[in-house]
């Protein structure tokens, strides 16, 4: 969405724009290929660790040491932070002046920047304060949200509006912090497709995907809340009851899963069926799906890899849960399953790959509900929207 911000001649023509984010080369890099820069500032903050890079131990005593120092480390340098990131936001907005905040990041809470920022807003006496939601809410039943009820009631308390892409989400909002429905609103996210960088020929050649195939993707990092476990048991169930032949499966990312997804394909024969690839390019990749497959059993909201899915006219398997149905129609645009069900899950795959005509309508819808709900100008022009009712 930020892109599509910075990208959008409409919103350029009322608003001076201006982003401030949280420097890490990764970031800058990938913000610079997809919109101008000009108006950007790089801030140093504080970040938490990243305990989802850790290697659990096997062993049960080691491995509760190992839970009980991140659970101390993450505790502090979160408490930590807030109070350093705010003083350092609080600096920038007062030089900056501006007349709305838009904090845009993950779910709730966020990483603790989105704290600060709130915090810096309040301090800079600035009166609109807008906040998006991008996944489901976290109540406080994790130990590491035991004590936030005063900063949620300091966030709620300082933001005009938190925005979330569902209407699934902004339930759970409600739920898990008491957000009052006058305070929520929901926009979706809005995408500009990119263009493939080469043909899908040359693309499935490069990646040794069959050319006389459907292809079947999920696309999405390679962690246990996305589902590929039921996915590959899915696939397995199919090959050995000997129901599925005209289709490759492409997994593509990578993540944490990445070892151990390796090793399924590996052991149980599926390589000549399953390709696990990274692509600098998705759109190639979109190019040469006939399907999206997205079985997520958890921690979801509205997957961006669904809308643009859709902006190409992919019809998409999907779960219920979070806002997934929002998007998914069944047997309309796609198909829905129940999550960690691996029948269903292979039931939905054979119905798509054996019923084209299914497939050809579920494309047209596809492409149809995309151009009314997706695209980046309808995005954009709701949030102009937003901005306009915050001055009347």
């Amino acid at each position: 969405m930020i892109a599509n911000f910075f990208n959008s001649e409409d919103l350029s023509k009322e608003y001076d724009i201006v982003l401030v984010y949280r420097y890490s080369k990764r970031y800058e890099e990938g913000a610079k290929a997809r919109m101008n820069m000009d108006r950007a500032i790089p801030v140093e903050l504080i970040v938490e660790p990243d305990s989802a890079v850790i290697v659990k131990s096997e062993n049960k005593v080691i491995s509760t040491i190992q839970k009980i120092y991140w659970f101390i480390r993450l505790w502090l340098t979160k408490y930590y932070s807030i109070p350093r990131n705010t003083k350092v936001l609080t600096k920038v907005f007062r030089d900056i002046n501006p007349d709305i905040i838009h904090i845009n990041n993950g779910g709730y809470p966020a990483a603790t920047s989105c704290y600060a920022a709130v915090k810096a807003a309040g301090s800079c006496g600035i009166k609109h304060v807008i906040y998006m939601v991008n996944n489901m809410a976290m109540d406080y039943s994790h130990p590491l949200r035991w004590f936030d009820r005063g900063l949620d009631s300091v966030v709620k308390k300082t933001v005009s509006y938190f925005i979330t892409g569902s209407n699934n989400a902004g339930k759970r909002l409600e739920e898990a912090i008491a957000v009052p429905i006058e305070k929520r609103r929901v926009i979706r996210n809005g995408i500009t497709p990119r263009k493939a960088t080469m043909t899908t020929s040359s693309f499935k050649k490069l990646y040794n995907i069959p050319e006389d195939k459907l292809v079947f993707s999920e696309i999405a990092n390679l962690e246990e809340r996305k589902g590929h476990r039921v996915l590959l048991q899915a696939i397995k169930k199919l090959c050995e009851n000997g129901e599925i032949y005209n289709v490759h499966f492409v997994l593509e990312g990578t993540g944490p899963l990445k070892t151990e997804i390796e090793a399924y394909i590996q052991d149980n024969q599926l390589n000549d069926i399953v390709s696990l690839i990274q692509v600098k390019a998705i759109y190639d990749l979109y190019q040469a799906t006939d399907v999206l497959i997205l079985p997520s059993i958890h921690t979801e909201d509205f997957p961006n890899t669904i809308i643009e899915a859709m902006g190409q006219g992919i019809p998409a398997i999907g779960t219920r849960i979070a806002g997934i149905p929002e998007q998914i129609i069944d047997h309309q645009n796609g198909l829905l399953i129940d999550p960690s069900d691996v029948d269903q899950l292979a039931a939905a795959i054979k119905e798509m790959a054996d019923n084209n005509d299914l497939r050809e309508s579920s494309s047209r819808n596809a492409k149809e509900a995309f151009e009314n709900n997706y695209t980046a100008e309808i995005s954009v022009r709701n949030y102009c929207k937003l901005y306009e009712s915050l001055y009347k």
